[in-house]
């Protein structure tokens, strides 16, 4: 959710009432637990997509940190440090994580257009 409203430019509760949104949740969530597994972790990927979804309803109209550092603010992201992790790991698991290796590439170019524009 957090790079998500960020690209997208809304709060929580605006991407939650997409039609899309649950569909890209499991996505980039499927990519976090199939590292969490390499790494002799389990996580439950209906738990966290529903736990997420169900977090958005409850916050509604809060703007994610990766929003307010990039659209607010016009500065860098943490998203190395998320999605961007996943995107690292699964390489060198010998797999790809495209949902997360996207959405790191979408906020980086992102970052060049907002942060030029301080």
């Amino acid at each position: 959710m957090n790079a998500t409203c960020a690209l997208l430019d809304c709060n929580l509760a605006e991407f939650e009432a997409t039609a899309q949104a649950e569909t890209v949740i499991r996505h980039i969530v499927r990519e976090f637990v199939k590292v969490a597994k390499e790494k002799d972790t389990l996580l439950d990927e209906d738990e966290m997509v529903q736990y997420i979804l169900e977090s958005a309803r409850k916050v509604g109209s809060h703007h994610p940190s990766m929003h307010q550092d990039l659209m607010q603010n016009h500065r860098p992201t943490e998203v190395d440090f998320l999605n961007g992790a996943v995107a690292r790991m699964s390489e060198g698991f010998g797999f790809d994580a495209p949902y997360n290796r996207l959405i790191t590439q979408l906020i980086h170019a992102k970052e060049e257009i907002i942060c030029t524009l301080k």
